[in-house]
């Protein structure tokens, strides 16, 4: 390190006062490391209260012009100064565009429309922005005080649990997944939530920085957009195509048991005599309660659907006995009979309500669809009996 010795004249008293003794024009000599031309620079020396031998003060140049930053130590030497001092303009630069570069991340997380968190390893909560606090509808103070589980059900906890450990031991810089966070009453909320880890100098794990986009409003638009698409939307039964999707699955795992499956065609009689004196709205609402006392009267595991205007289909999955399927089907027609015949009171007038039913038995390997038409021949057999009738078909 370049050392000159410079006489200076203290002012007046003996003992210095602060920022008394000043160095104009001093030419720092330029060290091995440092550009070729000397670097002209002010120094005023700070702080400099009972300077003594072993005391030193660091200054820095006041000029702004000035290319270099200068670590300046000064020693009182009898009458005079000696100073030293050393070229740290990258360190000074490094540190600069460091508390910069962290002043961006702190404005933009505090602006930020998205929630966001750092976490220290453990889960526990660092920081978080005023969005996530909106999100959660908890205050900044008591996610400090709590963890990231604490605002998890189990399900979410693994998940969130396993976004973590992708970025620590994987070779993704940051993992996403959508999931369920709860707020303070029992209400939930689905967001996308991206994990990515920080890491000091050395490469080592000091914790995570995570952003919550609440995605609730989407993700509910986007189950009733697949609702819609495979359901009925006047009973909120399946429709035609997931039922068949049903059946075939359901005839795929019947090798191993070789029980077969039901299947129950449906017509509701006297619709158009009904849509005619009381309107189509009535017609609707009898579709609608017949479609509920159809869900009534079967098990949860069966599936029921609506395939046209007055037409339902019913696949029963649970029949144990292949030799007596038959009267099993027969015996859940009668209960559905029972069911749906409930007279309905519709604009104070008492409306009937009676269904035709077809039976077919399906068995592992046969097509869905073949399935379905026999059962309907069945209910055209059923429907030439007359009102509320059941028929089964037979080969």
């Amino acid at each position: 390190m370049p050392v000159e010795t410079l006489a200076c004249k203290p002012a007046a008293p003996a003992v210095p006062t602060p920022a008394a003794i000043a160095v104009a024009a001093v030419t720092v000599a330029a060290s091995p490391d440092a550009p070729a031309a000397p670097t002209a620079a002010l120094i005023v020396i700070d702080e400099a209260h009972h300077l003594g031998v072993h005391e030193r003060a660091k200054v820095r140049p006041r000029d702004l012009t000035v290319a270099a930053a200068l670590d300046v130590r000064a020693v009182r030497v009898g009458d005079g100064l000696s100073l030293g001092w050393r070229d740290v303009t990258d360190r000074f630069d490094a540190a600069r565009l460091l508390a910069a570069s962290e002043e961006r991340f702190r404005t933009a997380m505090t602006s930020a429309p998205m929630g966001m968190a750092l976490t220290h390893l453990d889960r526990s909560f660092q920081e978080v922005n005023p969005s996530l606090c909106r999100i959660l509808q908890r205050p900044e103070m008591w996610l400090l005080e709590h963890a990231v589980p604490d605002v998890l059900d189990t399900e979410a906890d693994q998940i969130d649990r396993e976004l973590r450990e992708r970025v620590l031991t994987g070779p993704v810089e940051h993992a996403t997944a959508e999931h369920q966070m709860l707020l303070p009453h029992g209400e939930r909320i689905w967001v996308d939530h991206s994990v990515a880890v920080l890491r000091d100098d050395h490469g080592e794990p000091t914790g995570f920085v995570s952003q919550f986009v609440d995605i609730t409003e989407a993700r509910h638009a986007r189950e009733r957009m697949r609702f819609m698409a495979s359901h009925d939307p006047l009973t909120n039964l399946m429709n035609r195509r997931t039922f068949l999707e049903g059946v075939q699955e359901l005839l795929s795992h019947k090798p191993r048991t070789g029980e077969p499956i039901a299947v129950l065609f449906m017509d509701l009689d006297d619709l158009k005599p009904i849509n005619d004196e009381y309107g189509h709205a009535a017609g609707d609402a009898v579709l609608a309660a017949v479609a509920r006392r159809l869900r009534e009267a079967v098990s949860a595991d069966d599936l029921v659907a609506r395939i046209g205007g007055d037409e339902f289909v019913v696949a029963l999955t649970t029949i144990r006995t292949p030799d007596d399927a038959a009267d099993v089907a027969a015996d859940v027609a009668a209960k559905i009979h029972d069911h749906v015949a409930v007279p309905l009171l519709i604009d104070d007038g008492m409306i009937p309500v009676s269904i035709s039913i077809g039976i077919s038995l399906a068995h592992a390997g046969d097509d869905p669809e073949s399935a379905l038409q026999r059962a309907d021949n069945a209910l055209y057999q059923a429907k030439q009996q007359g009102r509320g009738r059941t028929a089964i078909h037979t080969d």
